[in-house]
C-alpha cells in the first residue's frame, strides 16, 4: 500500500532509532535490507527542504541538528558494545551522534500501519508495566532492571522472562 503520508525523522541517539525501529511497520535505513534508490532520493530531497546541514559527504542520510544527546560516558559505552542490529546500524552509519549528528529516518505512514504501531506502542507498556511489577515485588528497582537489559538482543534465547528470573536469584541471595 502507497502510504498516505511520509513520516521524517533525524534520530540522535540509537534508542530513538531503535523505538522506531522496533514499532514502525518499516523505517529507511534498515539494518537487513538496504534502502531503495528512490527513497534515498526522497529523504535526500527532504532533508534540503527543510534545510538540513550534512555532516560528511562520505556519511549520507547523517545532518547536523543542532543540539547533543544526553548521554555519560557509561551510556556511550553500553550502546557501543551493543550488538542488536539496529543498534548496531545506526552507530555505523552515525558515530558522531554524540557530537550532535542525527541520522535522517523515514517511515511510510499508512492508516492500518499507524493502528498496528499503536497495538505495539500498547502492548510494549503493558509488557514493561508488568515487568516493573514483577520487579517491585521481588525487590528490584526497575533502573536495575532497565540497565540490565539496557541492549538484549533481538530473538536471543535468554529472554526478559530468563532475565526476570536470574534477577530474581540475585534479589533473594
Amino acid at each position: 500500500m502507497t502510504p498516505i503520508i511520509w513520516g521524517l525523522s533525524c534520530a540522535t541517539n540509537p534508542a530513538t532509532y531503535r523505538t522506531i525501529a522496533r514499532n514502525a511497520d518499516q523505517v529507511w535505513p534498515h539494518w537487513e535490507h538496504p534502502t531503495p534508490p528512490e527513497l534515498q532520493q526522497l529523504m535526500k530531497e527532504l532533508a534540503e527542504q527543510f534545510r538540513l546541514r550534512a555532516v560528511d559527504p562520505d556519511r549520507p542520510g547523517v545532518y547536523h541538528v543542532g543540539w547533543r544527546t544526553r548521554q555519560n560516558e557509561s551510556e556511550d559505552l553500553r550502546w557501543r558494545s551493543c550488538t542488536h542490529p539496529a543498534s548496531q546500524l545506526y552507530l555505523r552509519r552515525n558515530p558522531g551522534y554524540t557530537e550532535g549528528h542525527g541520522l535522517l529516518l523515514l517511515v511510510p505512514l499508512t492508516p492500518m500501519g499507524l493502528v498496528r504501531t499503536s497495538l505495539r506502542l500498547v502492548a510494549h507498556a503493558i509488557r514493561r508495566r508488568r515487568r516493573r511489577t514483577a520487579h517491585h515485588r521481588l525487590g528490584v528497582s526497575a533502573m536495575t532492571s532497565a540497565r540490565r537489559s539496557f541492549c538484549t538482543r533481538a530473538g536471543d534465547q535468554s529472554s526478559n522472562a530468563d532475565t526476570e528470573r536470574q534477577h530474581a536469584g540475585e534479589a533473594n541471595s
